[in-house]
């Protein structure tokens, strides 16, 4: 009978060690995956925060641009600039018209 029980403990043994190797495949696995799973949440932090930069920039910007306008007299919005940039267009092509005959007399001499 002891050949038996030695037998029976010899089992037990392989089936422990068999378990004991099959966690430790399974934990493998895990961490490979846990690993993966990290490596994508710091790249999409990496995006994020060069989106949080790139979106910085830009409203940095609207700041300035919103600076501007409000320095630019009749224009309280953007919507007012084509309309401000037309006027100013007119008078410019008016200025230009009155002084081109004395322009022209100028360059004849």
């Amino acid at each position: 009978m002891p050949v038996s029980v030695s037998a029976d403990a010899e089992v037990r043994e392989a089936r422990k060690l068999k378990s004991a190797h099959e966690n430790v495949e399974l934990l493998k696995e895990k961490l490979l995956e846990e690993k993966r799973r990290r490596e994508r949440v710091e790249a999409e932090l990496s995006k994020r925060q060069e989106l949080q930069l790139s979106m910085k920039k830009l409203e940095d910007e609207l700041t300035s641009w919103k600076l501007i306008i409000e320095d630019i007299p009749g224009v309280s919005c953007s919507e007012d600039l084509p309309v401000k940039f037309a006027s100013l267009q007119k008078y410019v092509n008016s200025s230009f018209q009155s002084f081109e005959p004395a322009l022209l007399d100028h360059l004849d001499e």
